[in-house]
């Protein structure tokens, strides 16, 4: 089993990557915060560490239980993935998802301490591993697909925006947290649509937004959710660190608004690239602004 669950993990969900992107959106929201609420002294530990890993432990469920929501679909249109090809058995994904959800429960019982929004969050997780059990009516609608599952995210950001306030005695439902939420929920809905844009040429039966839409209309779409993303992301370099830095934000949109552009003349196949490729490096911009901010702030 675990010869065969290394397989999955490597194809399906590289461990290092999810990591490191796990740290990258917690240490995000952990750094506004504090830039947020003018806290003076920071002490990063075991909470912040189990926070980073709690949310790793999110997506890897998410990701197995798509795998059985979906199990009908990769079978016919994508056989040579991990488990529609019986390289991994389902009870090996039963059994890595019970050792998640105990590491989870684990963290935040022992450490995180927080249970009442990971369990809120845990349980929107578990209704869409289920469609909400209105399989018929979503699983066909790829917009009501996004519109009932990303929310997730905002779910997840409270979720570790509220671990940083816990520990520093602040409010959660705060404007500004709101912002911080929105700023992070943003990329997670550019994935989803970048994920799903393809020229016409790719087109399956598998359903796309360049399918139903059109590629340049899908196209757009993306670029109308990055361009809400800056928006939000400007406001908050303004309120909380050195304006000078929307210049770097800036250059990386132009850059992606080029990519674009480029796509709806001459589309090819490299869409989520080009979109996993802004969202990263707007975040780990993100996490260097904030830390760079800090420092000044404290040094």
């Amino acid at each position: 089993m675990i010869k065969r669950l290394n397989i999955y993990l490597k194809e399906m969900f590289p461990l290092v990557n999810r990591l490191f992107a796990s740290a990258v959106v917690f240490f995000a929201i952990y750094f506004l915060v504090i830039l947020a609420n003018n806290i003076t002294e920071i002490n990063i530990g075991i909470v912040e560490v189990a926070g980073v890993i709690s949310l790793f432990c999110f997506w890897l469920f998410l990701r197995i239980a798509d795998e059985f929501k979906d199990y009908d679909t990769d079978l016919r249109l994508f056989p040579h993935r991990a488990f529609p090809s019986g390289r991994v058995l389902k009870k090996d994904l039963i059994t890595l998802m019970t050792v998640d959800i105990i590491i989870m429960l684990a963290l935040n019982i022992f450490i995180v301490k927080n249970i009442g929004l990971f369990l809120l969050a845990l349980g929107y997780v578990f209704l869409m591993s289920n469609w909400f059990f209105m399989k018929k009516y979503i699983k066909p609608n790829l917009i009501f697909a996004l519109i009932s599952h990303n929310p997730v995210q905002i779910l997840l950001n409270f979720y570790m925006i509220s671990i940083v306030c816990n520990k520093y005695s602040l409010d959660v439902f705060t404007f500004d947290n709101f912002l911080i939420n929105m700023m992070l929920f943003f990329p997670a809905t550019e994935w989803e649509i970048g994920r799903k844009i393809r020229k016409p040429e790719d087109e399956t039966e598998y359903v796309t937004y360049s399918k139903i839409m059109g590629f340049k209309n899908a196209s757009y779409l993306l670029l109308g959710v990055t361009f809400l993303e800056l928006i939000v992301t400007m406001i908050i370099i303004v309120k909380f660190t050195n304006p000078v830095f929307l210049i770097w934000l800036v250059i990386l949109f132009d850059s992606f608004v080029v990519r674009i552009r480029k796509f709806t003349k001459n589309p090819d196949n490299q869409m989520i690239k080009y979109s996993e490729t802004y969202i990263t490096l707007m975040q780990v911009s993100l996490v260097l602004i904030a830390g760079f901010t800090l420092v000044q702030r404290f040094f």
